[in-house]
């Protein structure tokens, strides 16, 4: 059985080469975003391209910039995504900017961030049992309210999101003790 959250996927024996797993990903990635994009949606990307082959960064790339005026909803891949990394990538990107340590807040860290521009989330589901985020947007989700559902993802239907933003709207916000939503 598959793990139904973020997993490495070892390249090995018994496994898939690189290239079926990349020629996978560039029919099935190529053709979801191509109906997310005629539906109206803005596509962003989170994560580390730099060790995707030079043709899937040109197409992500292209497909993110042909959605840019799409305003009906943002849908963000997460490729070759790590939340370390993603910290790190932003420290690297301030340090680059030559900006005074007294000046760096955290709204300058978020604007530094993958997912700069979109909002915090909310809440997150986790699917398949697991009670962990794995990595997943450590910055952005301090004030997340978390969902644990032993549903696996595939099974995970329009009830199963019911249930989940149901318990979420009986949930006593804090945002870390104050009620007030983070800037």
């Amino acid at each position: 059985m598959l793990p139904s959250g973020p997993f490495l996927l070892k390249i090995g024996k018994g496994m898939p080469k690189k290239s079926t797993v990349f020629l996978n990903f560039r029919y099935a990635f190529g053709k979801l975003a191509l109906r997310f994009i005629q539906k109206g949606a803005k596509l962003r990307i989170l994560g580390d391209m730099n060790r995707f082959p030079e043709d899937i960064v040109k197409k992500t790339l292209d497909m993110v910039s042909q959605s840019a005026k799409n305003n009906k909803i943002t849908v963000s891949f997460a490729l070759n995504y790590g939340g370390r990394d993603e910290i790190l990538r932003a420290v690297k990107k301030i340090v680059a900017q030559k900006i005074p340590a007294d000046q760096i807040d955290e709204a300058l860290f978020s604007a530094n961030l993958d997912t700069a521009g979109i909002p915090d989330p909310d809440l997150i589901i986790r699917t398949g049992g697991e009670q962990r985020l794995s990595g997943y947007l450590p910055w952005q989700s301090v004030y997340s309210e978390l969902y644990f559902t032993p549903v696996l993802f595939p099974d995970f239907s329009p009830d199963q999101l019911q249930l989940a933003v149901d318990d979420f709207l009986h949930r006593d916000r804090r945002f870390g003790g104050n009620n007030l939503p983070p800037k």
